[in-house]
């Protein structure tokens, strides 16, 4: 084994010597090659001990010092500021056109009259020998002066309501009278008296229909109600409140039927009965509908036809000339 290694390397040195002689030459004659010399072979001592390769002495590395950072209490996280959203335009909405509604026909039908509660209806007659036309007549609910008053018609025909103070008490002279609750042949309601008995009929009396109440609250009923006139109180103008009065049934819608004819010219009609000389009518206003007395016109009797304007028109089947005011009509 260890001749091997060093005859190796004299080998190699021969062909370097021969290679180097021929290059020496250049490119003439063709050198004579000395016969090669034995390269004599060193024969290693089996025996020899090999010295042992010294090991490269291993440099110690220096430590170098790591600086420690200094223990830091990391801060607080801050929050990022919310982004404020941005308003987005809103889209203006379109308008919808709106369907004009069509206009409805009001019913013809005649609506019903009102109802009341707590209702008086009051009659004040003229007596005989008295003329009452142009005077004012005062009120009593009870012994309570009313606050209103109104001025004595012929004939009329009116709405009044009326209100009185419970500290307001009346005076006045008091007169004998009679109730109609207590007249012989009429009802409580709507029964109309005239004077006391005359040969010519009496001035048609005026008419009062309403409330009554004291210190703001309705008088109960059974109630009564007076006239006064000059400080006395008018002979039969008393009347008691009585409930919501009913319609009178095939009455005044009946009569307001035959009289169409006449239309919105018509004020009212009256009805004089020589036999017991009262008095009754018929106001085509919704409001008097459950005050009415005269439930028809029957052929042969005789009534007072008030109208606004003069016209002609058919009654009964016959044209009759109708004047301003009072018109006598036999039916």
């Amino acid at each position: 084994m260890s001749d091997r290694h060093f005859g190796l390397p004299a080998v190699v040195s021969a062909i370097l010597v021969v290679l180097i002689g021929l290059t020496a030459c250049g490119g003439g004659a063709v050198p004579t090659v000395a016969p090669a010399t034995a390269v004599p072979v060193v024969q290693l001592d089996p025996t020899a001990t090999l010295p042992n390769p010294t090991a490269a002495p291993v440099e110690e590395g220096t430590t170098i010092p790591i600086p420690v950072p200094a223990s830091m209490t990391p801060p607080s996280p801050t929050s990022a500021p919310a982004d404020t959203p941005t308003p987005k335009p809103t889209d203006t909405p379109v308008p919808v056109p709106t369907a004009t509604p069509r206009p409805v026909s009001a019913p013809t039908a005649t609506s019903p009259p009102p109802s009341f509660d707590g209702t008086y209806i009051l009659i004040v007659n003229q007596p005989s020998g008295e003329t009452y036309t142009g005077k004012t007549i005062n009120f009593k609910i009870g012994e309570r002066d009313a606050a209103e008053s109104t001025v004595w018609e012929q004939g009329g025909v009116d709405e009044l309501n009326l209100t009185a103070s419970s500290a307001a008490q009346g005076g006045g002279k008091q007169v004998l009278v009679i109730t109609l609750a207590s007249r012989s042949g009429l009802s409580r309601r709507g029964g109309i008296l005239a004077a006391p008995l005359l040969q010519a009929p009496p001035l048609a009396p005026h008419v009062l229909v309403g409330t009554a109440s004291v210190d703001g609250t309705l008088v109960p009923e059974g109630s009564v109600v007076s006239a006064w006139i000059d400080g006395v109180q008018v002979p039969g103008s008393e009347a008691p409140i009585e409930a919501s009065p009913t319609a009178l049934a095939g009455g005044s819608g009946s009569v307001g039927q035959t009289l169409e004819t006449i239309g919105e010219n018509l004020v009212r009609v009256w009805k004089f009965d020589p036999e017991t000389q009262a008095w009754t009518f018929y106001d085509p206003r919704a409001l008097f509908g459950s005050f009415n007395s005269i439930k028809e016109l029957s052929a042969g009797q005789f009534y007072y036809v008030v109208t606004k304007e003069g016209q002609t028109a058919a009654l009964n089947g016959q044209a009759r000339t109708l004047f301003k005011g009072w018109n006598p009509v036999v039916w």
